[in-house]
């Protein structure tokens, strides 16, 4: 009977010691910031009025904010990420 008491507690005692954790996977990008980058749209060398060039810039432009815009998205789902992910260990 001793030894059941004595092998009970040595169990229970190992048990309370080990404090394991669960921590999560890192979780999977949203899929508006795994798209593929487009390529900025290059001149024509037979195009070359001024009116051309505005458009052409224009277009480029506003592409290039475009992808500031899911750069910056990007960065802040990581970071928040990160901070939620270390707030866990």
């Amino acid at each position: 009977m001793k030894r059941l008491i004595v092998i009970s507690l040595f169990l229970l005692s190992a048990c309370a010691s080990n404090k394991a954790q669960i921590i999560p996977n890192w979780p999977a990008a949203p899929a508006d910031l795994q798209e593929p980058v487009p390529d900025l749209t290059p001149l024509a060398p037979e195009q070359r009025n001024l009116s051309d060039l505005i458009e052409n810039s224009n277009e480029n432009y506003t592409q290039y904010y475009i992808l500031k815009e899911k750069f910056e998205g990007w960065q802040n789902w990581y970071n928040t990420q990160q901070k939620i992910w270390q707030g866990l260990q």
